[in-house]
């Protein structure tokens, strides 16, 4: 009896084992954004690139005189 008790103990451990290992590689795998999250990284990259443009067009202006 104590070698079939020792026996699934092994199974357990084998088992949590695996079980570890599946949660680490569930966690690496990026999830989907959401909807509003891409919204919102889309509106700040026009924000972003509309400054960036318009820093752009003042020194334009400022070296060209007008």
């Amino acid at each position: 009896m104590d070698r079939v008790a020792e026996e699934l103990e092994g199974i357990r451990r084998a088992i949590e084992g695996l079980n570890g290992m599946a949660r680490e590689a569930l966690e690496t795998i990026p999830k989907p954004e959401s909807k509003v999250e891409r919204t919102i990284r889309m509106a700040v990259l026009i924000a972003g690139i509309l400054g960036a443009l318009n820093a752009v067009d003042i020194v334009r202006r400022w070296i060209a005189g007008g």
